[in-house]
């Protein structure tokens, strides 16, 4: 299907526990720019990590890979770490209803013999999840110019976008021609990836970009401290 004017298009072509790849294309007939336009929302990508707390951190033994069921809300996750000294589970992989519930007992599916409780409230969380950039393709009309961005927030309620990098022309950039990652190394990060354009007015014109993330909070694919 052809591409109309002013439609702005998202392909995931590889999304794994520690790494994305993404295809962005845009179109124009009139000079029409895209303004922060939201790429890549990482709460809907594979892999996204939560932490649920417990009450009593000496009822349960949880080992990473086994699944553990929600007695209440028969939610499933998979283990990733956990860290009894911190009362804290890190799992991935959310099915059946979208949350723990609060007060909840969990337990391990595979031999049935971890029984313990959650927090009474807020038991479960979700740790900051960012995307590091580790590689570009690109393709951009000589009338455009296409900037990629991260979002963020001010003070955790105002949105913003850093711009990451300024794309004009075609090439490549990766491990010959980046010193390392495009860090998304803001304060109070959401993880988000947005694109601007800056066109020439009236102009007809396009863009075609491949981009490699890393995954580096946030996912099961990273080490965990």
């Amino acid at each position: 299907m052809a591409i109309t004017t002013g439609t702005a298009n998202v392909q995931i072509i590889l999304d794994t526990d520690s790494k994305l790849i993404a295809k962005f294309l845009y179109f124009t007939s009139n000079g029409t720019d895209e303004a922060d336009a939201l790429k890549i929302n990482v709460e809907t990508l594979a892999a996204r990590t939560f932490v649920l707390e417990v009450q009593n951190a000496n009822t349960g033994v949880f080992v990473p890979g086994e699944t553990i069921l929600g007695q209440t809300s028969n939610a499933t996750a998979r283990v990733v770490e956990w860290k009894k000294a911190e009362k804290k589970l890190t799992v991935v992989n959310l099915t059946g209803n979208t949350a723990f519930t609060d007060g909840e007992t969990i337990r391990t599916t595979l031999y049935n013999t971890s029984n313990t409780a959650l927090k009474a409230s807020g038991a479960q969380t979700t740790p900051p999840r960012t995307l590091d950039v580790s590689g570009i393709w690109y393709s951009v009309d000589p009338d455009m110019t296409v900037e990629l961005g991260y979002g963020g927030v001010y003070a955790n309620t105002t949105p913003f976008v850093a711009p990451v990098i300024l794309l004009s022309g075609a090439g490549y950039y990766g491990k010959n021609a980046l010193p390392g990652l495009l860090p998304n190394a803001m304060l109070n990060a959401t993880g988000h990836v947005y694109t601007s354009t800056y066109t020439t007015t009236s102009a007809k014109a396009a863009y075609s970009v491949v981009v490699e993330f890393r995954k580096t909070k946030g996912f099961a694919g990273v080490a965990i401290p």
